[in-house]
């Protein structure tokens, strides 16, 4: 068995980032993998990929720059940030170093 001499260390931004996850509250809420399992195991929750075009309607957006962002980059999640900041549909919930939206009328 092979064992490191470093230790695993883990961003202190990361447990801010778990403590500012809303309830879901039986919303639909689309979120980067690496948030996924930090979230009730429900088919509404979805994980967000590149293909920004997706047709579902989220309640909830769930994006963070901390961690491992896979499949996205840090230029992607920046960039969906501002879309969602700029979106008259959501407000923001969350502003660093989670950054949660919500639509303001939700659909579901």
């Amino acid at each position: 068995m092979f064992r490191t001499t470093s230790q695993f260390l883990i961003d202190p931004a990361a447990s801010t980032v778990r403590s500012q996850i809303p309830d879901a509250g039986g919303k639909i809420v689309a979120a980067q993998p690496n948030l996924l399992p930090h979230l009730p195991h429900d088919n509404r929750v979805v994980a967000l990929g590149r293909d920004a075009a997706d047709d579902r309607r989220y309640d909830i957006v769930l994006v963070t720059q901390i961690g491992d962002m896979w499949p996205l980059s840090r230029e992607e999640i920046a960039i969906r940030i501002e879309h969602y900041q700029s979106d008259a549909e959501f407000v923001s919930i969350a502003s660093g170093p989670l950054f949660a939206f919500r639509r303001r009328t939700a659909s579901r």
